[in-house]
């Protein structure tokens, strides 16, 4: 978030990159007390910085507050003890989320074009579809980076990254990005509309895979490789997922269907 607040990071190159520099070096730390000073000096870090960006006019809910309230969290955990974590493996791993936090902001950021409020509304939003639908954070905005980039609005795409993840939960053995890879292939295939995507697609699916036998998987897998091809040949996506049952109820082979 540092890196991508670019009014701060214009006006204080030298120490934002010192706080990113300082954050990752303590990625591979395994003494607690060096880990507990390393955190102690981010923040010390932080503070100097945002005083600087409030003396300079940069001021109101900026990525910048939100990644010191991240780091006052993470600072505060680690001085209670890690009998809150467990063990030190565990307090690493939230660095490790963090930056993979950041990485996929990054990515959406790289095929949106929206203002830092935003994606700061954006971020809130998908933390909270995250819980209300048992997902991670990350996978949620990893799924709206992948709609966003073809074509649909920050908006839209974050409303089918949540039919990604209900896709992806109703689904025996189904990743995120199956799951979205599939509703693409499908819903640009057959010009389906994306407020039409839970019910219009998702739906049959789950219902024809309850019935026959074939997993939601099998379907979700052959459209992503034919539903383009067969819908230049004129079949609806009700008759491709009809042909691809049928074929995968005799082959017992999903792939050769």
């Amino acid at each position: 978030y540092l890196k991508e607040n670019s009014r701060v990071a214009d006006k204080f190159p030298t120490k934002v990159n010192a706080i990113r520099t300082s954050l990752k070096s303590l990625g591979n730390e395994t003494d607690t007390t060096k880990l507990t000073t390393g955190l102690q000096n981010v923040n010390k870090q932080f503070s100097n910085l945002k005083t600087s960006a409030e003396k300079a006019g940069i001021e109101g809910r900026t990525a910048l507050q939100e990644i010191g309230n991240d780091l006052k969290k993470m600072f505060y955990w680690t001085v209670g003890g890690t009998a809150i974590f467990g063990t030190i493996n565990e307090i690493k791993d939230m660095y490790s989320e963090i930056v993979k936090l950041d990485d996929q902001m990054v990515e959406l950021r790289k095929v949106t074009d929206e203002s830092e409020a935003t994606y700061n509304t954006f971020y809130h939003t998908a933390n909270e579809t995250a819980k209300s639908l048992g997902a991670t954070t990350e996978s949620v905005i990893g799924a709206t980076a992948s709609w966003a980039q073809m074509g649909y609005s920050i908006k839209d795409a974050s409303e089918l990254a949540k039919d990604s993840e209900i896709f992806k939960n109703i689904s025996e053995n189904m990743s995120v990005e199956e799951a979205t890879n599939s509703l693409i292939s499908t819903v640009k295939a057959f010009k389906i509309n994306t407020n039409d995507a839970l019910d219009g697609v998702i739906s049959k699916v789950n219902e024809v895979g309850n019935k026959f036998a074939v997993t939601n998987k099998d379907i979700a897998e052959g459209l992503e490789r034919s539903a383009s091809s067969m819908a230049v040949a004129n079949n609806t996506m009700d008759q491709t997922i009809a042909l691809l049952t049928a074929a995968t109820e005799i082959t017992r082979d999903a792939d050769s269907a």
